[in-house]
């Protein structure tokens, strides 16, 4: 029986050493993988933003390069940046990488267990040399090995654990089962947070419609009403000459009198339908453009004059004037998407920026140059705090408390610029007299 229990027991440590030694090349293998994916994942981003830094190295753009920096800290992928010129001159350096570590990673980095590492790539244009870009990095790769290794320490502990005692696995079952659940129910709350998003976008599109609907009826109200004004008018003097003449009191003066004001009367009528006319021919244009998502022909002045137009009564409630100047061009483009630009930025203008004040100016003015268009668009409203100027394009970021905007506008704006439209969104944090933002995208002239 003894003999038995030795035998079993030598056949037990054997079990366990062959099931250490095979979750010892597991961990080998996954330390190697892990390192491999490392590497091939640092090579392509550091590819990537070299290509990105490429072009404003070769022209010595350090505002650009910085921007560019910005987005590379912000991502994560790197903690410092170095770029010079051909000449050796520095364009940019950022600050030293262990001032971007929180405490924890202090402390790694003093016990050994993460490396700065520094990448230098020489820039090069047509196999000539223009410069430098030193990337750097927090390499954790060390760290990463050691959990591995821990990782699979403890899975081992565990089924060798499993194995000696039913009970423990059964209760692992259970966590195993809790955290599927949990994970599930996770990811259908992300699910659900996706849909409103998307709703609330849908909503904001439709809301600007109606609010355009709602303009366009204010405005036209005006007109009409005069216009129904005058035909009762002349109605009225049509019955009081017809009278006149069924009884034969017409007198020469008093016919007279009656053509004169008839003639004033439809001019008035005439001047009234044509001005209600041209705003729902505005208002007819903008949202069959503003619903379509199809690339177009269209003027790019006269688009914009139209959803100026549109919010005519509003601007001059307010007691703001718009002043639109450029390039009047016709061009091939997504007017659905213009519209929505320039709508946006409109009521930014008015709920932000003239916000508690009377009166104001908008200056729209429009470039087009080598196939790029420019909309340089200011206002000298409030204008934005350099605080806020790095968030107002992050989605539901708005200055409004109380639920009176969603905070989608300008984040809505960046969207349609960056994607839609495929072109770039600038927000001048250097204008002193309001808010300034510029937006460039390509476009085709059409002859």
């Amino acid at each position: 029986m003894k003999e038995q229990d030795k035998r079993s027991s030598r056949f037990l440590s054997v079990k366990k050493s062959i099931g250490a030694l095979l979750f010892m090349i597991m961990a080998l293998v996954t330390v190697y993988y892990y390192d491999m994916t490392w590497h091939r994942q640092y090579t392509e981003k550091v590819s990537i933003y070299t290509a990105m830094l490429k072009q404003y190295v070769w022209e010595l753009n350090s505002n650009r390069i910085r921007e560019i920096a910005h987005v590379l800290f912000s991502s994560g992928d790197m903690c410092g940046l170095s770029v010079m010129d051909d000449y050796g001159n520095l364009l940019f350096k950022s600050t030293d990488c262990r001032s971007r570590l929180n405490g924890f990673q202090k402390a790694l980095l003093w016990a050994g267990l993460v490396e700065i590492d520094d990448t230098s790539i020489v820039v090069t244009y047509d196999e000539m040399n223009i410069g430098s870009i030193t990337f750097y990095t927090v390499d954790f790769r060390r760290t990463v090995a050691i959990s591995i290794f821990m990782i699979y320490f403890l899975v081992y502990l565990l089924l060798s654990r499993y194995l000696e005692n039913l009970r423990m696995r059964q209760k692992l079952e259970a966590v195993n089962k809790e955290l599927s659940e949990t994970l599930s129910t996770l990811k259908h709350t992300i699910k659900e947070l996706e849909t409103t998003r998307t709703e609330l976008v849908r909503q904001e599109k439709f809301q600007s419609l109606v609010k355009l609907m709602a303009q366009i009826a204010h405005d036209v109200n005006t007109p009409l009403g005069v216009a129904y004004t005058s035909v009762s008018e002349l109605s009225r003097e049509i019955q009081r000459i017809s009278q006149l003449y069924k009884d034969k009191l017409l007198e020469e003066s008093e016919f007279r009198e009656f053509l004169e004001i008839g003639n004033e009367l439809i001019d008035l009528l005439e001047r009234n339908i044509q001005r209600a006319y041209e705003l729902i021919r505005s208002f007819k244009k903008i949202t069959s453009y503003e619903v379509s998502e199809e690339k177009m022909e269209f003027e790019v002045m006269e688009l914009i004059r139209d959803i100026v137009k549109s919010f005519g009564k509003r601007f001059e409630k307010a007691g703001v004037k718009v002043n639109i100047s450029g390039d009047n061009k016709k061009i091939s483009s997504y007017p659905g998407a213009i519209v929505r630009i320039l709508t946006n930025l409109l009521e930014n203008s008015l709920v932000h920026g003239f916000n508690g004040r009377s009166g104001g100016e908008i200056d729209i003015h429009v470039s087009i140059a080598n196939g790029q268009l420019t909309i340089d668009y200011r206002d000298n409203g409030k204008g934005l705090s350099p605080s806020i100027v790095d968030k107002v394009f992050e989605p539901f970021f708005t200055t409004k408390s109380g639920g009176y905007t969603t905070g989608l506008g300008l984040s809505i704006i960046y969207n349609l610029v960056t994607s839609t439209l495929n072109g770039t969104v600038k927000i001048d944090e250097n204008y002193k007299h309001g808010f300034r933002i510029v937006i460039s995208f390509p476009v085709e002239e059409v002859e």
